[in-house]
């Protein structure tokens, strides 16, 4: 995957303001109008440094299929680490104007969301690490849902091959996903933060279970590397990107 990155982005994912500014630039809208207004608040909200290294990386962004824009996520995630608490606070108020900027939340904006509050939210004490007690059996309906959520994103006619795969991980019962309203990110989004309470064997069996999904057919659709991504790290158990490609 690094292999397959324009060799400008994978020295700006190192560089905190580049960092910054390629975050921004997963979250930009293909709108003109929209994208215009997100620079705005952009340059608003951190400066005009920020706009240029924006402009600057711009085209080879745009041009990135959509496994390889969760490779420059993952890459610029420890740069956003090495902020100051102020400067993180900053960038994340930005970051989340741009997301709203089109009245709507993508799939990709949601997994950067999951990921920033798991893995650097918690190191600037913006967001609470928990640990909990809670079981899958006590769990059932969430992770119905979440099985159900992974199954629906992926080869279209294979739902129900990929539910059966994630239940008989768990060794549960057969039965059929949920339908698509039922798994919209909102509700997925919930789940997670319930789920997160498990104890940590049974959140290894979760991930376990979810993978077992998104394997069922041989092929992982970027739809499908999003949602176990943001699954993995909401509930803390990490799983190599490159292994689904």
């Amino acid at each position: 995957l690094h292999a397959q990155l324009p060799h400008a982005l994978l020295q700006a994912a190192h560089e905190p303001l580049d960092a910054q500014a390629l975050m921004l630039l997963l979250c930009e809208s293909a709108e003109p109008t929209v994208a215009s207004r997100q620079q705005d608040m952009v340059r608003q909200a951190v400066g005009v440094g920020m706009v240029r290294a924006m402009k600057q990386h711009r085209a080879a962004m745009q041009g990135l299929a959509a496994m390889l824009r969760l490779t420059v996520m993952d890459l610029s995630l420890p740069r956003l680490e090495s902020l100051s608490r102020p400067q993180y606070l900053r960038f994340r108020e930005c970051l989340a104007a741009v997301m709203r900027a089109d009245g709507s939340v993508s799939l990709l904006e949601w997994t950067l969301r999951t990921a920033l509050a798991r893995r650097v939210e918690v190191r600037h004490g913006a967001q609470l690490d928990r640990h909990g007690r809670a079981t899958l059996a006590s769990a059932r309906q969430d992770v119905i849902l979440l099985l159900s959520a992974l199954a629906r994103s992926g080869a279209s006619g294979m739902t129900e091959q990929a539910m059966r795969r994630g239940l008989q991980s768990l060794g549960w019962k057969e039965r059929p996903a949920l339908d698509a309203g039922a798994c919209s990110l909102d509700r997925v989004d919930a789940a997670l933060e319930r789920l997160a309470m498990l104890r940590q064997d049974d959140r290894h069996r979760l991930v376990d279970a979810a993978e077992a999904a998104v394997r069922q057919d041989g092929v992982t659709a970027p739809s499908e590397a999003m949602l176990l991504r943001a699954i993995c790290d909401r509930l803390g158990v990490m799983v190599p990107l490159a292994q689904f490609v």
